[in-house]
């Protein structure tokens, strides 16, 4: 009997129209599609679906508390619990091959990786998850204990502070699982040396789906550069190495700081970290005249639920038209949406739109995504969140 979750599991029956979304392709059955639910023990457990009629329709993760309750996965039988969940751990670190030269990456990525709710990314020696479903949290410590067997990881942090786990029902922790927190965590991108503060940082730590963008951007970067919701300068560091000057701009004391810092650490001392409201900064380069060869613009998700894409949108429209204003003839623009809720064809609608009331010519160089550390999967649009265009404007 497997020690993640208990045995036998229970059943669930399925609506029709829950049993349709299935044949998608797309891993969610939502609580108002389940006719039979489980018993409340079957909390964090699997669960076999089936519909009405008896049908199975394979093995489901169960969350009692949240809309999404089941959450479908591949492979997973009765008896078998942890062998499937080491298989499929050790298919997603596999699979990050490729990047083995980074000294951060992303390990696994949820449903992409068939692992709902499960996000592991790795910074140098630590390893730091989220288990942002019942069942994975359930099952954190195995989870725990198999990142810690992994070869140069000496700690596993949880950074599971994210208001998804309020939606599950789980209480919003961080902290230490295994091992110990080095007293410095120190990653190269870029040529550049940053700083991860694993427990207090975004995300787990850092913003990694944006690694290959800040790559690309940093590459074609000229002249005086623009770098608007900056961060901890990552990309301002970056692109410094070939501007002339980069202005930083973040709203956040706290990032304007890390942003001065990291400057320091990388002899960047073409670097100018601003502490601004970006919407005004921009609006006043425009009154002032000031512009910029090269703009980056990475805004917060302004949509983040289906409710608030509308406004999201035209929170978009607006800053990608105040960037397009102070940008010079020739210039570098590249822009993004981290809002799932806005897809890319309105995310590319909007920014025509806002070229066309900047009376700017914007010329694709390159469509942009998160980085391939983060893959999408196929009929499971939330996977596919980050988007954004490598530009010329004229």
């Amino acid at each position: 009997m497997s020690g993640l979750w208990p045995q036998p599991w229970a059943g669930a029956v399925i609506s029709r129209r829950g049993a349709d979304r299935l044949k998608t392709g797309h891993p969610w059955i939502y609580r108002s599609d389940i006719e039979e639910p489980p018993p409340e023990s079957s909390q964090g457990c699997p669960v076999l679906a089936k519909t009405a009629r008896g049908r199975p329709l394979g093995v489901a993760l169960y969350s009692r508390h949240s809309q999404i309750a089941l959450r479908f996965v591949d492979g997973l039988e009765p008896g078998r619990a942890e062998e499937w969940l080491a298989a499929s751990l050790r298919t997603a670190c596999e699979a990050r091959a490729p990047f083995a030269e980074q000294t951060a990456a992303r390990l696994v990525h949820a449903e992409s990786d068939n692992l709902p709710g499960l996000i592991v990314d790795r910074y140098g020696p630590v390893a730091a998850a989220q288990t942002n479903c019942a069942a994975m949290e359930h099952a954190k410590p195995f989870i725990a204990d198999w990142l810690a067997a992994l070869p140069g990881v000496s700690c596993v942090a949880e950074r599971n502070d994210s208001a998804t786990r309020s939606l599950e029902g789980l209480e919003r922790v961080r902290g230490v699982l295994r091992g110990a927190l080095p007293e410095e965590v120190v990653i190269t991108e870029g040529g550049a040396r940053f700083p991860v503060d694993i427990l207090q940082g975004q995300k787990t730590g850092a913003f990694l789906d944006h690694a290959r963008n800040r790559a690309r951007f940093s590459a074609l970067t000229f002249g005086d550069a623009l770098d608007a919701f900056a961060y901890e300068g990552w990309l301002s560091v970056q692109a410094a190495a070939r501007a002339k000057r980069v202005a930083a701009v973040d709203g956040s004391a706290h990032a304007v700081e890390r942003i001065r810092s990291n400057a320091r650490l990388n002899q960047r001392d073409n670097v100018e970290a601003v502490e601004s409201n970006v919407f005004d900064y921009l609006r006043q380069c425009d009154l002032s005249g000031i512009r910029f060869d090269s703009i980056a613009l990475d805004p917060p998700a302004f949509a983040r639920t289906r409710d608030t894409a509308e406004k999201g949108a035209a929170g978009y429209k607006e800053i990608n038209l105040r960037a397009l204003k102070i940008i010079r003839p020739g210039g570098l623009f590249m822009t993004t949406s981290c809002s799932h809720h806005l897809s890319r064809a309105d995310f590319e609608a909007v920014v025509a739109a806002a070229a066309a009331d900047a009376r700017r010519r914007v010329t694709v160089i390159e469509i942009l995504s998160q980085a391939p550390d983060h893959p999408v999967r196929l009929n499971f649009p939330e996977s596919f969140y980050l988007k954004g265009l490598l530009c010329r404007v004229t």
